[in-house]
């Protein structure tokens, strides 16, 4: 198993939100896409996060213990039924690995090369959010790494 990075990501179950959005499938899809196509970190841990309020069902659950996922609940910071804040949250999660990655539910790994060269770069990342005043993912360098993805 890679101990270099966990990947987070959520699997919400929200009956009503802003984007009209179902979390459940896309987690499962992106969790499907990570074990199809993510090469050498295709066997990385992942941390499926929901708030108390919005626990996926059963099923959902089960699938993705059943792929190698750690399923975690915890606090709720979102807003107008989004779960914007637990992002937060969720990667501030305890891990094991040397750093922790978040993934939005909506993103899958298509591209195994790129995908490994990505995890395998060193790339500053800073917190997110307006609790802090800006939103910080890669430095300037980066963008055409994130352009191609």
């Amino acid at each position: 198993m890679s101990d270099k990075v966990t990947i987070i990501s959520s699997c919400e179950r929200r009956e009503v939100n802003i984007q009209h959005k179902n979390y459940e499938p896309l987690a499962r899809r992106l969790v499907y896409s990570i074990r199809t196509n993510g090469g050498k970190y295709s066997d990385a841990p992942v941390i499926m996060y929901h708030s108390r309020g919005a626990r996926p069902s059963d099923e959902t659950i089960d699938w993705l213990s059943s792929n190698g996922c750690t399923v975690v609940e915890g606090e709720e910071l979102g807003h107008n039924c989004e779960p914007v804040g637990n992002k937060i949250v969720a990667v501030n999660t305890p891990v094991e690995t040397d750093y922790s990655l978040w993934i939005d539910t909506d993103m899958y790994v298509l591209d195994t090369p790129m995908f490994e060269a990505l995890l395998d770069r060193e790339v500053d990342v800073a917190a997110v959010g307006p609790e802090y005043g800006f939103q910080g993912w890669a430095g300037p360098e980066d963008v055409s790494t994130w352009n191609a993805l």
